[in-house]
């Protein structure tokens, strides 16, 4: 399987002849399913020719201009491709994202997939950067079944896929959608523009989202432009992966929004429809009322942000804890907020304490972030503590939320606390 070409002066005029394209890029095996950047200066296709790490691989070839030959083809390396088949190559307008698929022949397919061929992702920072580790795309774009050939919109906007659905191949599409709420707090307003001034000419990734959802390496006017088609609408935050608004009225069971569970209230805590900073609220003693959910984000996965709104006078309790583990936000015996996050398996870690008081009986929005390497606590959209801490991380498969880790009668949480939100990115709390 070779691949050709054939041209024309214009749209409107009749294609050519077809040419094959030549020893240089076309080998004795399988080579095809070009694509084309849109500087016209690099072709990306996949080829089980010899040299590969496997089945078949992504190559590249380029040239200077528009009107000088291709040059050798390279492999893109380990970084991007594998063992299996890495097929399907689609480049993005601004060549910083390439999208490509595993092959639905075959009964293996590449690890870390959802079923079937999946459809994956890699970027680099610019023209002249290396291509940086493939990710999967994660549902709800790939699932059990095939999902193959991917092809970005010119702008960006969306990406077009194929599945194999009920034994028949389906076409369908996917937005990619820039992730405005930079402080987690579920609305998109002057807050995240303020977020978005402080980081201003740098090349945060927090706000870099123009003029692709991807950014282009400096937080500008592209970047205000895009926020600003957000600015008070409703915004559907695919990153949230737990909320407990706490609207409740009455009962035993406080509802995570995003899967639809009830997480069990335990002790007689009470409810205040109208007594919270965004809705309702539910206000707990301090003696023995506390939340336990089935909800909870592993720092072995990759960065994860958990904030909430507090109201509270009392020192020394706990707010939000890993069953076993650490207590994730903790009010300290000085009334200021802290954390004994611990992601070193098998090590204690030391506590992050912030010198910001939180015991004044005010509404507070604070919050835990996690980026992979550093902890770093928020209060009221300003970092007020963080550091570095290595380790593999360690597994949480739910969370207390009132109580401390051990579950200790001196650790439970007196106050008011309103809208717990758990996203598996960075925000700026």
């Amino acid at each position: 399987m070779d691949m050709y070409v054939t041209t024309r002066s214009n749209r409107n005029e009749q294609w050519g002849l077809v040419e094959n394209l030549g020893p240089t890029i076309n080998s004795y095996r399988g080579d095809g399913v070009p694509y084309i950047s849109s500087n016209d200066l690099e072709l990306y296709f996949n080829s089980w020719r010899d040299g590969g790490y496997g089945g078949g691989d992504l190559y590249v070839s380029k040239r200077a201009t528009a009107n000088d030959p291709w040059g050798e083809p390279e492999n893109l390396g380990p970084l991007v491709n594998s063992e299996y088949h890495d097929v399907n190559p689609c480049i993005s307008s601004d060549g910083c994202i390439l999208f490509f698929s595993g092959s639905q022949s075959g009964d293996t397919h590449r690890p870390g997939g959802y079923g079937g061929a999946d459809i994956w992702m890699t970027r680099r920072a610019s023209h002249s950067a290396p291509w940086e580790a493939a990710v999967n795309l994660g549902p709800p774009v790939n699932g059990p079944a095939h999902e193959i050939a991917p092809r970005i919109s010119p702008d960006g906007s969306k990406v077009y896929f194929t599945t194999l659905s009920a034994g028949a191949w389906e076409n369908w599409q996917v937005q990619i959608i820039p992730i405005c709420d930079f402080n987690g707090n579920g609305q998109v307003n002057g807050k995240d523009v303020l977020c978005m001034a402080s980081c201003w000419s740098t090349d945060d990734p927090l706000c870099d989202i123009g003029p692709f959802a991807w950014g282009d390496g400096t937080v500008d006017l592209q970047d205000l432009i895009v926020l600003s088609e957000y600015l008070g609408k409703e915004f559907i935050d695919p990153t949230l992966i737990a909320h407990w608004a706490l609207d409740e009225a009455e009962g035993d069971a406080a509802n995570d929004s995003v899967s639809g569970e009830d997480s069990f209230v335990l002790g007689e805590p009470v409810w205040q429809p109208d007594g919270g900073m965004v809705g309702g609220a539910l206000e707990l003693d301090g003696i023995d009322d506390c939340i336990i959910t089935s909800t909870g984000p592993n720092p072995v996965e990759g960065s994860f942000s958990i904030v909430a709104w507090i109201k509270c006078s009392t020192r020394s309790q706990v707010i939000v804890s890993q069953p076993n583990g650490s207590d994730w936000l903790a009010v300290d015996v000085e009334g200021k907020l802290m954390t004994e996050l611990n992601v070193t398996s098998g090590q204690s870690a030391a506590p992050l304490l912030s010198q910001a008081l939180i015991t004044d009986d005010q509404w507070h929005h604070i919050g835990l972030v996690w980026d992979g390497s550093r902890r770093m606590l928020g209060i009221d959209s300003v970092i007020v503590a963080e550091d570095t801490q290595d380790g593999e991380g360690v597994y949480s498969s739910g969370l207390y939320i009132g109580v401390g880790k051990d579950y200790a009668a001196d650790t439970y949480f007196s106050g008011l606390i309103d809208d717990v939100r758990i996203y598996n990115r960075v925000v700026s709390p």
